[in-house]
């Protein structure tokens, strides 16, 4: 149930329309509707609401974060300032996501094999064990799978783990990239989005540890938006 607020405009919401030049000033917030629907009293029209300021804050986000991050602080209305807050932690979450090295979550090991077509010496990363909830894993990857080439790259020797590592790390997050992968006696592409590559995974795999990939991303985010609001509230 969602409580009326006063139309009164009350100290925090009068200065925060200071600094915005206007309440509902287009050229430096969302369309006006957009605000009002998240105070609505129903809760789709809400999300709704709040699914259309991120997708004005991700057109706009160098304004959309300054607004968005006024708003988490001065609104009065709870739901509203929640809902700011929640659009901003995602649009910092996006510069985030884009940043570090790429990363597929499997374990393997390099193998000597016979590529259909390609007579010469060829190896290749025998996938050991999927991370699950990784990119390998939402791409189809199962551990005994074999992949023989990255994008252009085919390996003709022991190096084949660590060169394909250094490819992967070598892309961003969010990249999709291409595996070949010998299934059987056929090749099949394997399309997987890298991720960005959790801070902890290197620390636990060597132990045996199975890192929980949704946990460690979920704690990494809430780190990185926590120290963006630090940053922007030493600079006032």
């Amino acid at each position: 149930m969602r409580f009326h607020r006063s139309s009164r405009m009350c100290l925090p919401s009068l200065l925060l329309a200071m600094a915005w030049g206007g309440v509902g000033r287009a050229a430096t917030g969302p369309p006006p509707a957009v605000l009002k629907q998240l105070g609505a009293e129903d809760f789709k029209e809400r999300q709704t609401a709040q699914d259309a300021l991120l997708a004005w804050g991700r057109k706009t986000p160098k304004t959309a974060l300054e607004w968005l991050y006024l708003r988490s602080l001065g609104e009065v209305d709870p739901e509203i300032r929640r809902r700011c807050t929640s659009v901003l932690r995602e649009l910092v979450l996006d510069v985030y996501r884009q940043e570090g090295e790429g990363y597929v979550g499997i374990l393997m090991q390099a193998v000597a094999v016979v590529v259909p077509g390609d007579p010469g010496k060829r190896f290749g990363v025998r996938v050991t064990f999927v991370i699950p909830g990784g990119p390998a894993a939402k791409a189809g990857i199962a551990a005994g799978e074999l992949i023989v080439g990255a994008g252009d790259r085919v390996w003709r020797d022991m190096e084949a783990v660590p060169d394909f590592q250094r490819w992967i790390r070598g892309h961003k997050p969010g990249t999709k990239v291409t595996l070949k992968a010998l299934r059987g006696n056929q090749l099949a592409d394997v399309v997987v989005e890298l991720d960005r590559r959790p801070p902890e995974v290197e620390r636990m795999l060597p132990f045996g540890d199975v890192p929980d990939v949704g946990k460690l991303k979920q704690e990494a985010e809430d780190t990185y938006f926590k120290e963006w609001l630090e940053k922007r509230k030493a600079r006032k």
